[in-house]
This record gives C-alpha cells, sequence and structure tokens, in this order.
C-alpha cells in the first residue's frame, strides 16, 4: 500500500493500464505533475516488473509506456477504490 501511495503511482497505473501510453500523454493525463517526478515513478514501477517500456526502433525518439501483463490484480485492486471514492461524494 505504501507503494500505491506515492504520489502519481496509482494514477499512472491506472492511466497506462488503458494500453501502450507516449511518456508525453502521460504527462498530460497528470496534470500538475513533474517530469522528474514522472520518470521516477515510471522507473520505479519498471523496477518492479509492473510496467514495460516500448520503443518502436532504435531510430524512433518516442517511447511508450505499458503495464506488464500480470497486472490485472492491481487494475482490480484501482477499480474497487475509484468505485468506492464515486460512492462516497
Amino acid at each position: 500500500m505504501a507503494f500505491l501511495g506515492h504520489l502519481w503511482t496509482a494514477l499512472a497505473i491506472w492511466h497506462l493500464s488503458t494500453g501502450a501510453t507516449p511518456f508525453g500523454e502521460l504527462r498530460s493525463l497528470l496534470p500538475g505533475v513533474a517530469q522528474k517526478a514522472l520518470r521516477e515513478r515510471l522507473t520505479s514501477l519498471e523496477q518492479r516488473g509492473m510496467k514495460v517500456r516500448e520503443q518502436p526502433s532504435r531510430f524512433q525518439r518516442e517511447v511508450s509506456y505499458r503495464l506488464s501483463d500480470h497486472e490485472a490484480a492491481v487494475i482490480s485492486i484501482l477499480d474497487q477504490l475509484d468505485l468506492w471514492a464515486r460512492r462516497e461524494r
């Protein structure tokens, strides 16, 4: 829970759950996040095996990120938190 509770982690995971997302798009989905903070969160996810970095070829500059295939359980937890938060409004 401490890991998911870290600023931007849960939201980054939430947005990555929709599929491969370029860094710039992910940053625009997280208003207020600093570029350095987002890079740190993505690195942390990668170190935990939760995120995959995709670069179509070494000649293309655009890098996308997606969740690894075994992260369905985390998405399920975030879905439940979202439902709970909506009920509490």
